[in-house]
């Protein structure tokens, strides 16, 4: 199987439990997501929960 084969048998799988997230964790994910590097760390970041 080639690159291209395997690229187009792929399926995505997700199992949701439907819980709620802890707002407080999700916070922090946030706040440390905020600190990763971007090229030459120019580029403004904006997050948006839903």
């Amino acid at each position: 199987m080639d690159l291209a084969e395997l690229l187009a048998a792929r399926r995505m799988t997700r199992s949701f439990d439907g819980s709620a997230i802890d707002p407080e964790w999700l916070e922090g994910r946030c706040a440390e997501a905020l600190w990763a590097p971007t090229a030459g760390n120019s580029a403004g970041v904006r997050m948006h929960v839903i």
